[in-house]
């Protein structure tokens, strides 16, 4: 498994994609996860395959690759139609330049169920009916997605996440359930295991990745102490038990990059953050080489 860093490391910084593949680059990586932002300004580029091809040449130059990439939430459980289709339709157009750009795996986020005034699964009969059409408009807007991926050397991977704030609101995708019905409806589907949203549900991380096994086609990997809200931090700063975590990866057979995600470790500073980003390549080196 190679070390990998997100993009969104840098793009809150509005530098090109270029100048964050060179930086992330020259601190020891070799791979990364195209964040949604950089890939909506790539997407919107006067032309877009042409950027692509020259960001790829770039990566070649460097012995560098975007091996996965994060793709926008959009309405894929959506109880019209059309609303659905547009969804599918915005990510399916991305597929050509992800192509060229040589992404694999494409993560995206279930869709959440449309009864927001209920918080939790047993609250009213309209929730239960709302979570199963959740359920069956996600599963087919994924099993049409990874279809059409395959087209183009792509996989798609859906990410578990958590619950709202202090565990007061049921988010579809939370629990491995969720996700187990959704691989279910969509063969060709796989999942993207988010480390931290894990923990933070104190769910078991080996034995999830053990169930998936190779249909686990990407990660984002952070750390944090199993607190009801969202953070990211590097591997050994939280309570994660990551001798554990890679020996499952290891023996599930598991393909892709070790994709760190690390929101809480940027700053202000775009210097800062830089030697968080090396710090990150440093620790996560070691990590992978020690187990």
């Amino acid at each position: 498994m190679r070390p990998a860093l997100w993009t969104g490391m840098f793009c809150k910084f509005n530098i090109p994609l270029e100048d964050t593949i060179r930086r992330l680059s020259e601190v020891g990586f070799r791979a990364a996860e195209l964040c949604e932002p950089y890939l909506d300004r790539l997407s919107h580029r006067t032309n877009s395959l042409e950027s692509a091809r020259k960001l790829r040449a770039l990566c070649n130059e460097r012995e560098f690759s975007l091996s996965q990439a994060h793709g926008p939430t959009l309405a894929f459980a959506s109880s019209d139609r059309a609303a659905r289709e547009e969804a599918c339709a915005r990510v399916e157009s991305l597929f050509p330049l992800l192509e060229i750009l040589g992404v694999t795996t494409v993560v995206l986020h279930p869709d959440q169920p449309e009864v927001p005034q209920a918080k939790h699964l047993n609250d009213a009969p309209p929730w239960t009916f709302a979570w199963n059409n959740c359920i069956s408009f996600n599963g087919e807007s994924f099993r049409r997605l990874s279809n059409v991926s395959g087209k183009f050397g792509i996989q798609i991977a859906v990410e578990n996440l958590i619950d709202g704030k202090d565990f007061e609101r049921q988010v579809f995708g939370a629990r491995p359930i969720d996700l187990e019905m959704l691989l279910t409806e969509a063969p060709e589907l796989g999942m993207n295991l988010d480390t931290a949203h894990g923990h933070t549900q104190h769910l078991d991380l080996p034995a999830i990745i053990q169930h998936c096994g190779p249909r686990l086609y990407g990660l984002h990997v952070s750390d944090n102490h199993g607190e009801p809200y969202d953070k990211h931090l590097i591997p050994g700063k939280g309570t994660i038990d990551w001798p554990r975590v890679i020996s499952a990866l290891k023996v599930a057979g598991y393909q892709g990059d070790f994709h760190l995600e690390l929101p809480h470790e940027r700053d202000d500073n775009i210097e800062t953050t830089t030697r968080a980003a090396q710090e990150a390549y440093l620790t996560t080196v070691n990590l992978l080489e020690s187990l």
